[in-house]
């Protein structure tokens, strides 16, 4: 994700489905993964 510009959990919180679909695309990740990992974003960044 960092080689992405990714660097925070607030920005994985914020990535939209494209966001999520661009990365897929370059990552060995799948959109299902990423996908959960904002929503466990989205937890820490509330906490």
């Amino acid at each position: 994700l960092n080689e992405q510009g990714i660097m925070t959990f607030a920005q994985i919180a914020k990535l939209s489905d494209k966001d999520v679909a661009k990365i897929d695309e370059h990552m060995p990740f799948s959109a299902d993964q990423i996908m959960d990992w904002r929503e466990q974003a989205k937890e820490l960044v509330k906490k």
